[in-house]
């Protein structure tokens, strides 16, 4: 029960964060998908060079460290990048930014060691139903995303087509 109650809070939160700082969740999403192909293709050069230059497993392995923080740099640099872009439309923006959260969720505790993945779901009934609809929340996290974006264009473009319009008139 308190590692549901600690998933709620830490996904909750950030929900929440995404909400605020007002940013392109869209964006944030496909960085997180962007992130997590990135640390497929570069999580042992990464750990490699790490270890060469001296740093050492800690509690949690080196390649869980780098693996986590290649999956979450790209969405966290457009989410810093882009705060305050949406300046509307906010309650649009419930939904991609709980799908945001769940799939950072689910690729941070895919890529967690063994060891705590096991204690985690002994103790966590969210976590087992989080990797049981995985690909579920992955295909439909993805889909929002491109479609808040395809949306987003069309509105801008008929903003621009109707700001030209007005500026032929005068």
């Amino acid at each position: 029960m308190n590692a549901d109650v600690i998933m709620a809070i830490s996904l909750g939160g950030i929900a929440l964060l995404c909400l605020l700082l007002r940013t392109n969740i869209s964006l944030a999403i496909l960085g997180l998908t962007a992130g997590y192909v990135l640390s497929d293709l570069l999580t042992d050069e990464v750990v490699n060079f790490l270890r060469a230059r001296g740093l050492d497993d800690s509690s949690v392995p080196l390649t869980t460290i780098v693996t986590i923080a290649i999956i979450l740099l790209p969405a966290l640099v457009i989410l810093i990048r882009f705060r305050g872009y949406q300046s509307s439309r906010f309650l649009q923006h419930i939904v991609p930014s709980i799908a945001f959260a769940l799939l950072s969720g689910l690729l941070v505790l895919q890529n967690l060691p063994l060891n705590i993945t096991e204690n985690i779901k002994s103790q966590s009934y969210v976590y087992g139903q989080l990797r049981y609809f995985e690909v579920l929340i992955i295909a439909i996290t993805i889909t929002i995303a491109v479609f808040d974006i395809l949306m987003h264009e069309h509105e801008r473009q008929r903003k621009l087509d109707k700001h030209s319009k007005k500026r032929g008139r005068g």
